[in-house]
């Protein structure tokens, strides 16, 4: 279905997304405090996250994030009751939202897309989204892990990585 030269191209891609994945992973500074991270979304009084060995949990683990529910087995989405989700947030140092929202979004938006999200807010008030209005997160940016890495690592030390805006999908919002 494709000539060799197709494929030594591919591979090559593919190698170096690899490569440049494990060199930003590299240049994360081992920490003892680490940015504790909470992300998912509210549907009819369920919380929905992503399970402790997703995509995203290892992506957080590797820009030096702990992810809250790093424990919880499994790669995909996981319900979570809203109750203990309140729970849960009380120790995280920040939350992280997939959204899709035109216009320029902050924490009057955040709030006012549901009552709930003012329980769930971490006391440090920091929230980060990526904004599928801005960003092609479902289409882009997942097939480029070392991107999203690079980027979140920027959003988490700002002082190891420095990404023009145009080519980042995360960014914190305006509290």
């Amino acid at each position: 279905m494709m000539g060799d030269s197709a494929e030594r191209n591919s591979r090559r891609a593919f190698e170096e997304i690899e490569s440049h994945y494990l060199d930003l992973e590299r240049a994360v500074p081992l920490k003892k405090e680490k940015l504790r991270v909470f992300t998912g979304s509210v549907q009819q009084g369920t919380w929905h996250a992503p399970g402790g060995s997703s995509f995203i949990a290892q992506l957080l683990k590797d820009a030096g994030a702990e992810y809250i529910l790093q424990d919880r087995v499994g790669r995909e989405n996981i319900e979570i009751p809203l109750e203990e989700m309140m729970v849960l947030t009380q120790s995280a140092d920040a939350w992280g939202l997939v959204l899709h929202y035109p216009g320029l979004f902050g924490k009057e938006e955040l709030m006012a897309s549901d009552e709930r999200h003012a329980w769930l807010m971490p006391a440090s008030g920091r929230v980060f989204v990526a904004n599928t209005s801005d960003c092609d997160y479902f289409g882009w940016w997942v097939s480029r892990p070392d991107a999203m890495l690079e980027n979140l690592i920027a959003l988490f030390h700002p002082d190891l990585i420095q990404v023009q805006s145009d080519q980042s999908c995360f960014a914190w919002i305006a509290l």
